[in-house]
């Protein structure tokens, strides 16, 4: 009996305990903060939206006043190409931005995808090395995958642009480009080609003009590339 109500008396205070905390929350300066916290997201999602209707209106624009109806006529385009190898030429084949997969040449020589993080400067051929980090295919589509959802809890609803969409995917497979000893930064420098510079030959010794046949100021009776005799002079005789 006196177990039944050791355990009773103990499941009691739990339940008491329980409670108080639960009335702390809703009351004073907790409930305070959780209404400056929920205010503070909803202000970020709509900021998120503004910046987001802002970054694909500017990219639609540049679109067409160059010429391009859409984002895949623009992917296939000569500027988009031309860009491209200029990127590869200036930050040099690095590993994938999201796992950290070393990069790897594609059967056609393309390799890796050059992922637009923003597409506020994209569209003419123009984009920033910032702009543009390298990707492998699976990562490519599924931060696409992620940026386009449109569930009530979703990347859209929540109003997060592409660029914080890639920072979130890469921020969960860190583990993944830890284990794997590459960190994939944006900002690697461009890797740099070893010039081999000619070896210097050594320079050959001067021969003083006294050893040189007949130019040390007498008179030699052979010549060095005639092989004939000299004549003797009427001042010699």
């Amino acid at each position: 009996m006196s177990r039944v109500m050791n355990a009773f008396d103990a499941l009691w205070g739990i339940a008491q305990t329980a409670a108080d905390r639960w009335w702390q929350l809703a009351s004073g300066r907790t409930l305070h903060w959780i209404g400056i916290i929920l205010g503070v997201a909803v202000a970020l999602s709509i900021a998120g939206h503004v910046d987001r209707w802002i970054e694909r209106g500017r990219f639609h624009i540049t679109l067409r006043l160059n010429g391009y109806r859409s984002h895949g006529e623009y992917v296939g385009g000569p500027e988009w190409r031309a860009r491209r190898r200029r990127w590869l030429a200036e930050t040099g084949k690095r590993p994938c931005h999201i796992c950290g997969k070393p990069w790897q040449d594609g059967p056609s020589g393309v390799g890796y995808h050059a992922h637009h993080v923003d597409y506020f400067r994209a569209g003419s051929g123009h984009e920033s090395n910032r702009d543009l980090v390298p990707i492998c295919h699976h990562c490519h589509t599924r931060v696409h995958k992620v940026d386009r959802y449109r569930g009530p809890l979703g990347t859209r609803a929540l109003g997060l642009s592409l660029r914080r969409c890639t920072g979130l995917i890469r921020a969960v497979y860190w583990p993944v480009r830890a284990l794997r000893g590459g960190s994939g930064s944006t900002h690697a420098p461009a890797a740099r080609r070893s010039i081999r510079r000619p070896t210097r030959r050594p320079r050959r010794r001067a021969v003083p003009r006294a050893q040189v046949p007949g130019q040390d100021g007498t008179n030699h009776h052979t010549s060095q590339h005639t092989g004939r005799r000299h004549r003797p002079t009427s001042a010699g005789r």
